[in-house]
């Protein structure tokens, strides 16, 4: 890696781009993220109405972000789905949170680490406006459910099913 543009810019090598890019989303860098919107210049004309933008937007937003996660060791593939709540006609109406669903295709057999976990929940957060993480819902193509608040206390399934017979227990 190479910094550049008085410390503003990084160069790495293009092999190493995807997985950079979701390293530093799971520690919440850069603060202000951008999505790559070279799709409108090409697919846009004059006479665009905001709902077409608006669409446009989310499925730029939706397929960079599925991208960014096809490059994190042990994901082949991913669908992600936003719902944007309207913008409220009133000042005085409540800006209701968007929310976001996620399906993985995990290559088989492998199981993804909690902090990858947790990089997946802080991308998609940081990169929608108005999306906490609580209101993000991410599975593999097994329905199989990566909460954010579980991973830190289920490390393997041994381990897991030990937990769950001591709670019994208690």
């Amino acid at each position: 890696m190479k910094s550049g543009g008085n410390g503003t810019a990084i160069s790495v090598p293009e092999d190493q781009v995807d997985s950079l890019l979701v390293d530093l989303a799971g520690q919440g860098l850069p603060d202000s993220g951008s999505i790559d919107y070279s799709f409108f210049s090409k697919n846009s004309s004059w006479g665009i109405t905001d709902n077409e933008f608006d669409i446009m937007k989310l499925d730029a937003t939706q397929t960079e972000l599925a991208n960014l996660m096809k490059g994190i060791d042990g994901i082949e593939d991913a669908k992600v789905m936003i719902n944007m709540p309207k913008d409220p006609v009133f000042v005085s109406d409540d800006v209701q949170e968007a929310s976001a669903s996620i399906v993985l295709h995990t290559k088989p057999g492998y199981k993804l680490e909690a902090s990858q976990i947790n990089t997946l929940y802080t991308l998609v957060s940081k990169a929608v406006p108005n999306l906490p993480a609580e209101n993000i819902a991410i599975m593999n193509q097994y329905f199989e459910y990566y909460d954010q608040q579980k991973q830190s206390d289920e490390g393997d399934s041994y381990a897991s099913q030990q937990n769950i017979k001591k709670r019994r227990r208690a």
